[in-house]
């Protein structure tokens, strides 16, 4: 007869290093977006819905963009925001911890080097050919992320207005986004208990 006690241990055995290999993937993933990133925030969220949503399927499209509105109306980057909620909701606290360190270490040691070499050789004309190839991509990388959201996330007529006044009122008022955020969060709460 099979020790009961036996099957216990090598079952929490086996959770904790599906844990820990969780833990591994998630920090790894991060360290992968951080390195290949250019372009700051907003062009990593396309890499950050494609590894968490598409490759690792750890979130839903509609879960990565509710994650976003979080990650924009909280103080902070908005990639590491969103690389310490994605942490957290895969591997909790220890996820989160790792996460945003995987982001963050590569690209400090990215901008260290490349500061450096700025500073030793302003005029190279390579690195700014380089940055000059670079910077159109991460022009696409940022719309295309947002098109998707865009078609993810405005579903009704109403949503498309609440799409468009917020554009307009970046775009052309100017307007603080964290005042914009918080204003249409009011109005959700109010929207929903009134109307709704």
């Amino acid at each position: 007869k099979d020790d009961p006690t036996v099957s216990k241990t090598d079952a929490k055995a086996e959770k904790e290093a599906d844990y820990m290999q969780i833990l591994l993937q998630l920090f790894l993933t991060f360290v992968f977006i951080g390195i290949l990133n250019f372009g700051g925030g907003y062009a990593m969220i396309a890499f950050i819905q494609n590894q968490v949503v598409d490759v690792h399927g750890w979130l839903t499209l509609q879960e990565y963009t509710d994650m976003l509105a979080i990650s924009q109306s909280t103080p902070g980057p908005v990639a590491v925001n969103t690389a310490t909620y994605t942490g957290f909701k895969i591997g909790g606290l220890p996820g989160a911890l790792l996460a945003t360190f995987g982001l963050v270490v590569p690209a400090y040691f990215i901008i260290l080097g490349l500061m450096y070499i700025l500073r030793h050789n302003p005029d190279n004309p390579l690195l700014r050919q380089i940055i000059s190839g670079v910077r159109p991509m991460v022009v696409a990388l940022t719309a295309g992320s947002a098109i998707l959201l865009a078609f993810e996330n405005i579903g009704s007529f109403y949503e498309l207005v609440l799409f468009l006044l917020a554009f307009l009122l970046l775009r052309f008022f100017k307007l603080n986004p964290i005042i914009l955020v918080s204003v249409f969060g009011i109005w959700g709460i109010a929207y929903a208990n009134i109307f709704v």
